[in-house]
């Protein structure tokens, strides 16, 4: 037997099954991109120099979005914020609700030096940044 499926799929890619969860959705997706849309777009195969101050705002106001989205977790991205709590305990907690646009966003902020503003391809750099022999836009 066939029958008809209606998805609500969002402006990133994300399929949901009500118009509800996609409008949800679609209105944190917003709210991430204009708190990203402060840095510099992330290179896939390079560096990129980002302002330092702009990656802390960008880091702070992405963090009160995720306690908004995921507010079990509320009080860790405060404490995480205010630099009480290593940052990995946010991406954990991203990483295991799974939100694109927030794994996106957590994603750039672990490649990205907070102290330099030096936005890498790749994590690893953060901690190896001896070992990055190209350039840096």
């Amino acid at each position: 037997m066939i029958k008809e499926v209606t998805i609500y799929e969002t402006t990133d890619g994300c399929c949901f099954n009500t118009e509800k969860e996609a409008e949800k959705y679609e209105s944190l997706y917003e709210k991430c991109e204009k708190i990203m849309g402060q840095l510099r777009p992330h290179e896939d195969y390079g560096a990129v120099q980002q302002d330092a101050k702009l990656v802390k705002k960008a880091f702070n106001e992405f963090m009160d979005l995720c306690g908004e989205a995921i507010p079990y977790y509320k009080k860790t991205f405060i404490c995480v914020k205010g630099g009480n709590t290593h940052p990995s305990w946010a991406q954990r907690v991203i990483s295991d609700y799974n939100i694109k646009c927030l794994c996106n966003a957590s994603f750039r902020f672990q490649c990205t030096d907070m102290v330099s503003g030096i936005e890498y391809e790749q994590p690893y750099y953060v901690e190896h940044e001896s070992e990055w022999n190209r350039e840096i836009i």
